[in-house]
């Protein structure tokens, strides 16, 4: 029997800025990345079956999106969070 090493490199992709998709401005605020990100890959039945969207959308346009949403009759389920991104109980609000 035979035992190697196995030597793990980490792959570290720095991501200097995130546009979003809608306005075309940048997603950065305060230094920080803050937006709406979105991805799906399309299944059998769907008219988009075997692709995948991907994408951001910055604050602004995610209010926008939020709206616009809501107009149609949707919604958007929203989760109040702790500062270390705990859930917090809904008995709690």
């Amino acid at each position: 029997m035979t035992v190697g090493w196995i030597d793990k490199t980490e792959i570290v992709r720095r991501i200097n800025d995130i546009t979003c998709n809608l306005c075309g401005k940048s997603c950065c605020r305060l230094g920080n990345f803050e937006a709406l990100h979105f991805q799906e890959n399309w299944g059998y039945g769907s008219p988009w079956d075997c692709q995948l969207w991907d994408g951001h959308l910055c604050p602004e346009c995610a209010g926008l999106f939020k709206e616009w949403l809501e107009s149609k009759g949707g919604h958007i389920d929203i989760k109040q969070l702790t500062v270390d991104g705990q859930v917090i109980d809904e008995t709690n609000l």
